[in-house]
């Protein structure tokens, strides 16, 4: 539309498998006991992940599911607008009377393994490009709720087969299907058996191997 281009390629991310480690090392278990189930987001931008929102839709399926925590890994204290951000979410936490169920991890380098402590990932974003974190997830096998936000989510998620494809920012359509999903016990295994083949379709060497051919279209046709 802006560039008047026509030939034009959309070549997604990768996922590289098994997901790299780093630091810092947040272990989970010092954080959820393992007799809890767990709810995971991931991100460090509070707006764009919409964080607000998965945090209304928690609070009003938490007091009918005692069981179930809610982790969210990747925002960071100090003094900018993500920090503003946490807090105000901390605060939200301490009113609904669950600041012992809802975890406030900041980053970690060890991700993969709170996607593989996580019973459901929830991507809540307003707007996305390509949701890596989302890749990452369904990669681990976790059972994938997710906004059907303008782009991202579609390319990944096939709606009741490996995921789940919910109004955007639309809380209680949230609330709801979360709480359908912590009591489906067999919809968890069959979402999260099916969403652990992005790791074919994205791999690494599929994903270059989608590169390489563009480009050799590219020269072929400069010939």
């Amino acid at each position: 539309r802006y560039t008047n281009a026509r030939n034009v390629a959309v070549i997604p991310n990768s996922i590289a498998w098994p997901i790299p480690t780093g630091s810092p090392y947040v272990d989970p278990s010092t954080i959820i006991a393992s007799k809890r189930r767990l709810i995971l987001a991931v991100g460090s931008k509070a707006e764009q992940k919409g964080f607000d929102l998965l945090l209304g839709a928690y609070t009003r399926i938490a007091h009918k599911n005692l069981e179930w925590d809610l982790a969210i890994v990747g925002l960071e204290c100090g003094e900018d607008e993500q920090a503003k951000a946490l807090a105000q979410l901390q605060k939200k936490a301490e009113s609904a009377g669950l600041v012992e169920r809802i975890h406030f991890i900041g980053p970690v380098g060890n991700i993969g393994e709170w996607y593989e402590r996580a019973d459901l990932f929830v991507l809540s974003s307003r707007y996305e490009g390509f949701p890596n974190v989302l890749l990452e997830a369904m990669a681990s096998g976790c059972a994938c709720i997710s906004f059907d936000c303008k782009t991202g989510p579609r390319d990944l998620i096939r709606h009741e087969e490996n995921g789940l494809l919910i109004e955007p920012e639309n809380t209680a359509l949230l609330a709801e299907a979360i709480s359908s999903l912590l009591t489906d016990e067999s919809l968890q295994r069959k979402l999260g058996k099916n969403a652990r083949l992005v790791r074919e379709t994205f791999c690494e060497k599929e994903i270059y191997r989608r590169w390489i051919s563009h480009f050799k279209s590219i020269a072929n046709s400069q010939k």
